[in-house]
């Protein structure tokens, strides 16, 4: 579904990405792990058209993407709820899901997703008319999420889902991730949390410095003594 292939991007004259490679295939969750800095939310943001890249090729679902504008690339059906969540904090929540479905032409099937939305959060549907900076950190990451949701991604990029969350929140985060990958939606996941990211993916790749530098099964890199002692504590 996603093919990255040599991809690099500078912030001016200093190259974040170094030549990244990664396949996503459809069905999967994918995650990438790494330190603070080594180029995670750069890749996310290039492969949906927020940064331009200086080199390398993007494609999705067979059609080159490759600094294509972020809008376009959203109707194609990759989105992204971002890091820092980024909600619209004047808007209550169901302004601020209603503009995820901001670019759609299916208008009689937003109600039905937002219903979706509301099963999946039932924490919103509570909360419908409440402004969304009034809303704990936990439930704004739902409400990302929910946003992201309502444009129907084919891939969901997720930038840091559990940031700053309590770790009761970071269980329910994750436990709704698996229930969007098990309705269709295929996950491109970067996460800090390596642990959670591994158990709940299908297969990883460690990202440092801007260069994939491992890639396997997510049990396999559970297991591996340099990602165990660089990110899992020992």
């Amino acid at each position: 579904m996603l093919k990255v292939k040599n991809l690099k991007t500078n912030y001016g004259k200093i190259q974040a990405l170094h030549g990244v490679s990664i396949n996503v295939y459809k069905g999967e969750i994918v995650t990438i792990i790494g330190a603070n800095g080594a180029g995670k939310t750069t890749l996310l943001n290039t492969i949906s058209g927020i940064l331009k890249s200086s080199a390398g090729k993007i494609s999705f679902n067979g059609t080159d993407i490759t600094n294509v504008p972020a809008e376009k690339i959203v109707r194609a059906g990759l989105v992204q709820s971002p890091e820092g969540r980024q909600i619209f904090p004047l808007l209550n929540v169901e302004e601020n899901l209603q503009l995820g479905a901001y670019l759609r032409a299916d208008k009689e099937r937003i109600d039905e997703d937002l219903r979706r939305v509301h099963e999946m959060f039932p924490r919103l549907n509570e909360r419908r008319k409440q402004l969304g900076g009034t809303l704990s950190g936990g439930e704004q990451q739902m409400l990302a999420i929910g946003r992201a949701l309502m444009s129907k991604p084919e891939l969901l990029l997720l930038d840091e889902p559990s940031l700053g969350l309590s770790p009761i929140f970071v269980q329910q985060i994750f436990e709704v991730i698996r229930e969007i990958n098990s309705q269709g939606t295929t996950i491109l996941l970067v996460e800090q949390n390596a642990h959670v990211a591994l158990q709940t993916a299908d297969r990883g790749y460690v990202i440092a410095t801007g260069q994939i530098i491992m890639d396997d099964d997510a049990k396999a890199l559970l297991k591996h003594d340099s990602v165990r002692k660089a990110y899992l504590g020992g």
